[in-house]
């Protein structure tokens, strides 16, 4: 049995060597930008593959909350296959360690201080933007049985702190809950639904509430047509903005325009005519640097007001883009657990990922963009299961629209308008 403790050790030595020689390989900041440009790659492949199931439907997806969680499981699992599939999915070279900019970004984007009311009878000017905010919050959430080992392995607890926000909520004898998410962090969107026997949650809520400022505040919703792809004519409530210079591109395969909205900026892409949104989707996906040539041009949008409710479950999604080993085995995450049989102790693998929800609740109107964005991911133990004519774009058909942090350029939000549908 020593010999067996001095190989292990030895093994878990010689692994994490490996990770840090070839994050030596990786220049200081050039972990942050390919963090992004896999954030990017991956959050276009979502949309795309999501959006496959129903493509007739309007689509949203939050994937910067999709990549740190998936990052934390990534920085910290033994297993080969697992690092080599989402570092695949994700496009980052070997030595890429997640954590770093993943703290970074995080940090810009803290929960607001809870401001007190003022006392009664005193009257306060409203300041401008006091409304407006852009924030994730993180939780670990985690079952830890009475007079048993720890579920959660003790360098992926630090760890998933230190760097990936995920605080660390402890619920007790018991599965976590919804209440245990809500009590922990306060306000939260729509919970998506996971399986009652998952005994490990890791969460993450994006919350985004950004106005126009002045490029849609001056007008007044009114009627106009939009188009389906299948031939039909909708008439939707669209509003148009102040003549401005925008970054704006138009090519022989779509038309973008970035619309400014407070922290973040809303990319719509109109694909050229005949051209369906699947097809935009791929190429998107496929070449997620093709919007770079965009330059400030002076212009106008007709855009139509939208709201996107989507709850859906992406294990299927993410299998299909070759992320597989996480929903088989999360050692390095989730501790080993050693039984007894007729051949003597057997380690085995406890927990693999059950569940990965993502409920979304997406506007934007003349006021601004309105999102809230919940992720879950769920385990359970293994035994359980610039032009000189100005140009105008009519958003009037369908299109994709992409929504990024200014500061980092983080994508977080990328969805498709098949037909607006105006908030209730």
């Amino acid at each position: 049995m020593r010999t067996k403790g001095v190989f292990l050790g030895v093994a878990v030595f010689l692994l994490l060597a490996s990770r840090g020689l070839a994050v030596a390989q990786v220049l200081p900041g050039e972990s942050l930008q390919q963090f992004l440009r896999g954030n990017d790659r991956f959050g276009l492949r979502l949309l795309a593959q999501n959006h496959a199931e129903a493509p007739e439907k309007n689509a949203v997806v939050a994937p910067l909350s999709l990549t740190i969680l998936l990052s934390a499981i990534e920085a910290n699992s033994w297993r080969k296959e697992t690092r080599e599939q989402l570092q695949q999915v994700f496009g980052w070279e070997p030595g890429v360690e997640p954590g770093f900019p993943s703290r970074m970004i995080l940090a810009t984007m803290e929960a607001p201080e809870i401001k007190p009311l003022p006392a009664r009878g005193k009257l306060t000017a409203e300041l401008p933007g006091q409304g407006d905010s852009l924030w994730i919050a993180n939780r670990l959430l985690y079952r830890s049985k009475k007079d048993w080992p720890p579920l959660l392995e003790k360098w992926f607890v630090r760890r998933a702190k230190a760097q990936y926000g995920l605080e660390l909520v402890d619920v007790g004898d018991r599965q976590p809950t919804a209440e245990d998410l809500r009590m922990s962090r306060g306000e939260t969107g729509r919970l998506p639904e996971v399986s009652p026997l998952d005994q490990v949650w890791l969460s993450s809520g994006t919350h985004l509430r950004q106005t126009w400022e002045e490029l849609f505040m001056e007008s007044e919703p009114h009627p106009g047509e939009f188009h389906t792809e299948a031939g039909q004519s909708r008439t939707v409530q669209r509003v148009n903005s102040v003549l401005e210079n925008l970054e704006y591109v138009k090519s022989d395969r779509f038309e973008a325009v970035v619309l400014p909205c407070g922290r973040v900026s809303m990319t719509a892409v109109l694909p050229r005519e005949g051209m369906t949104v699947r097809e935009l989707e791929a190429i998107l996906a496929a070449e997620p640097d093709s919007l770079k040539s965009m330059k400030p041009s002076l212009g106008s949008v007709t855009m139509p007001i939208f709201t996107i409710r989507a709850t859906m479950h992406l294990e299927a999604t993410l299998k299909a883009m070759g992320v597989k080993d996480i929903f088989e085995n999360l050692e390095g995450v989730v501790r080993r657990d050693s039984r007894f049989d007729a051949k003597g102790t057997v380690d085995v693998p406890v927990a693999r990922v059950m569940d990965v929800g993502q409920a979304i609740d997406f506007t934007a109107d003349k006021h601004g963009i309105h999102a809230d964005a919940e992720t879950i991911v769920g385990a359970v133990p293994l035994g359980l299961i610039a032009a000189s004519d100005a140009f105008h774009v009519v958003l009037n058909r369908p299109f994709v629209f992409l929504v990024r942090e200014n500061a980092s350029g983080a994508l977080l939000f990328a969805g498709a308008v098949m037909e607006p549908v105006a908030a209730q």
